[in-house]
């Protein structure tokens, strides 16, 4: 009896293990096929990805068109266009960082204002030019911005109507539209304007899309200087003043340029006429009055010129004439290095350079703080035995109403005073430009400081 019970124990046990085995068996077979079905899935799910990706995919390039045509409707791009000039990016406006071109003869730009906004910032902005024989804008939008708080307010409603359908041509960038843009971000507004300018400036001077007289002048001097003129930028100044003390006899100077490549190596061009009659005259500038009179300083003059224009070019240069504005006995015998140690003093500013004159006078180009919207305004202030004798503002950093400042204001303020201490803003100030006043006046305490302390003039601090 005990043997039978036993004999079932043992069938039990072998039951029961091999139900086990066969348990296991088939979730180790229920799992193959689960995974089997997931791999399926996937395979089947990555096929109709891919097709859906070919079917759908989108390149950078065509996004890019997409977001053009935003600006510009009709925009595609033409691919065999060279695309952007970086040797002639920068402008005196700002920097072109794109172009393309439309297959039907548009360009779309980028380009971003120089330091003009609000707290010095910039604005970047996408242009659309028309092609033709008469480009215009067409379309523009704001890209992205430095420091503008308000910029906000300039909305779709602006960017459909400021500028569209206007030629290109250099538009007065302080004020575009010549009343004011009126959007309350006045600051911003100028440097939309200087992003404007700096696309509207590439089209005429590198896309060559429309001929002024201006551009046809400058193409003629880059022509006449060859290989001479690389890595140079031509500015025109518009002094009326100095164009008409130009002139030489029936000869009207037409132009003229400057051209920069370094500090140390300007040209001062003259164009005198137009077309064909067009006479040209490039000197090297920066020099003294005696080293401007020697042939060697002539770098190029076209055919057939009149000598009395050659003599005229190399008798006084810009700078000279500017100087003299404020200092008729400045005459500029070279230029002085600057000593480190004193040409920064934190609460008026910087010295920049220092002019020589053969008489002993000294002229520094100093930079004050305290400006509107944080900015600066650099004068030249001319100095001799320890007394000022004359000063002029050479540049000036986001002030506005810096017109207001007229050069009998120039010949009245600080001319006379000692600076042997600080001088006191006191009534030397325009109403309007009251900050502009406090940055010139850092300027010239900045001149006297720098005087005072290199050149033992009026006691050193």
């Amino acid at each position: 009896m005990a043997k039978k019970e036993k004999t079932v124990a043992v069938e039990t046990a072998d039951t029961s293990v091999s139900a086990e085995k066969a348990m296991k068996k088939g979730t180790v077979i229920q799992a193959v096929k689960a995974v089997a079905v997931l791999v399926i899935i996937c395979l089947v799910c990555g096929a109709l990805l891919a097709l859906c990706n070919d079917l759908l995919y989108v390149s950078d390039e065509v996004r890019a068109d997409r977001a053009l045509q935003k600006i510009y409707p009709n925009f595609k791009n033409d691919d065999s266009f060279a695309g952007l000039d970086s040797s002639k990016a920068s402008t005196p406006y700002g920097q072109v960082l794109s172009v393309k071109k439309s297959t039907d003869g548009a360009y779309i730009l980028e380009a971003v204002s120089s330091n003009i906004g609000f707290s010095n910032g910039t604005v970047s902005i996408f242009v659309a030019v028309s092609g033709g024989t008469d480009p215009k804008i067409v379309g523009w939008t704001v890209d992205k911005n430095v420091g503008q708080s308000f910029i906000g307010n300039i909305t779709s409603k602006h960017q459909k109507t400021w500028f569209i359908n206007q030629s290109i041509t250099v538009v007065n960038p302080e004020n575009p539209e010549g009343s004011g843009l009126g959007s309350g971000a006045t600051h911003t507004e100028n440097a939309i304007g200087y992003a404007i300018n700096a696309a509207s400036y590439y089209c005429i001077n590198v896309l060559k899309l429309v001929s002024t007289p201006e551009s046809e002048a400058k193409d003629a001097v880059i022509a006449l200087l060859g290989a001479e003129a690389d890595g140079y930028s031509f500015v025109a100044v518009k002094d009326a003043d100095y164009l008409e003390a130009c002139k030489v006899d029936e000869h009207e100077l037409s132009f003229y340029f400057e051209g920069k490549k370094t500090e140390s190596d300007p040209l001062a061009v003259y164009v005198y006429g137009e077309d064909e009659n067009r006479q040209i005259v490039v000197v090297k500038d920066n020099l003294t009055h005696a080293e401007r009179l020697e042939e060697s300083a002539v770098v190029a003059k076209s055919e057939g010129i009149n000598d009395s224009l050659v003599a005229k070019a190399q008798s006084r240069s810009y700078f000279e004439y500017q100087v003299q504005k404020s200092h008729a006995a400045f005459e500029f015998a070279g230029m002085g290095d600057i000593n480190s140690e004193f040409a920064t003093k934190d609460e008026y500013g910087t010295a920049n350079k220092v002019y020589l004159s053969t008489d002993g006078a000294i002229m520094v180009e100093a930079t004050g703080k305290g400006g509107f919207a944080s900015g600066t305004v650099t004068v030249n202030v001319i100095i001799a035995d320890s007394v000022i004798k004359g000063w002029t503002i050479v540049s000036n950093v986001d002030q506005s109403y810096i017109g207001n400042i007229k050069n009998e204001h120039m010949t009245s303020w600080y001319v006379g005073q000692s600076i042997g201490q600080p001088i006191e803003l006191g009534s030397n100030k325009v109403t309007g430009t009251t900050l502009s006043s406090t940055a010139i006046n850092n300027a010239v305490n900045m001149a006297c400081y720098y005087a005072r302390n290199t050149l033992q003039q009026g006691g050193a601090e």
